[in-house]
């Protein structure tokens, strides 16, 4: 079968095999940080694995941070995300996932957030695209101290993701989603991600990410803004 397509309309070339593996890409990065004074500790792990097809993906990263140091108590934060995409024409697509979040500073023994949505990809072209994307998102939110009650709610969603690839050795991605409550009215979450990579000889890279998340109503004695600020050395598939 073959058709025939003006050059202009081509954004992207997406090779594809029959086989799983050739479909398959995931990648694993490492950062360890030492620091004398304090006696000072941080290891940081990210992880990421995804399946392609021509009309739909499934990908899911893992991300932790481990701090210690004298005198204060250990922390700890891990985030993760499971995200499944549906395409359509005309750069549209449906989007359902879940996210994780664990989180010493806003005192989140775990929150999982369900969304469900639609999007487009206003710009999309062989070297980047830029996506805006709607819908609605179940929270569940369970805390370290047993003073505070869990919380479920019922929130809207609207963000965009930047993605800049096929440009060399260097890569970034970036995404900022704002969550607007709706069975707490007045409530806003916004969680922030920007990251960066270099690649290297052998499938190796290395990368410096960023993950921001706020909340303008967290519970009694816990922070409002969370961030992390990680480096690594890591290698992909």
């Amino acid at each position: 079968f073959a058709f025939t397509v003006n050059l202009p309309d081509i954004v992207v070339l997406k090779p594809l095999d029959e086989s799983f593996w050739d479909r398959f890409s995931a990648s694993i990065d490492l950062g360890l940080n030492l620091t004398r004074a304090n006696n000072f500790l941080q290891f940081n792990s990210s992880s990421n694995v995804g399946y392609y097809t021509e009309k739909w993906e499934i990908n899911g990263n893992y991300n932790t941070v481990f701090s210690r140091q004298d005198s204060i108590q250990d922390t700890r934060r891990m985030d993760a995300n499971v995200q499944f995409r549906v395409f359509f024409s005309r750069n549209w697509f449906i989007n359902i996932s879940n996210d994780f979040l664990q989180n010493d500073e806003q005192k989140l023994a775990l929150r999982s957030a369900t969304r469900a949505g639609i999007g487009n990809y206003v710009v999309n072209t062989n070297s980047l695209y830029l996506a805006l994307f709607i819908g609605a998102s179940f929270n569940n939110e369970t805390y370290i101290e047993n003073a505070n009650p869990d919380r479920q709610t019922g929130e809207a969603y609207v963000g965009l993701e930047y993605n800049m690839f096929n440009t060399g050795d260097l890569s970034l991605l970036s995404s900022a989603i704002a969550y607007p409550n709706l069975t707490d009215l007045g409530r806003l979450r916004v969680d922030f991600k920007f990251k960066i990579k270099y690649d290297l000889p052998l499938d190796f890279y290395i990368k410096a990410e960023t993950t921001l998340n706020y909340d303008n109503r967290p519970v009694e004695g816990a922070g409002d803004l969370d961030y992390v600020v990680q480096t690594g050395l890591g290698w992909e598939w």
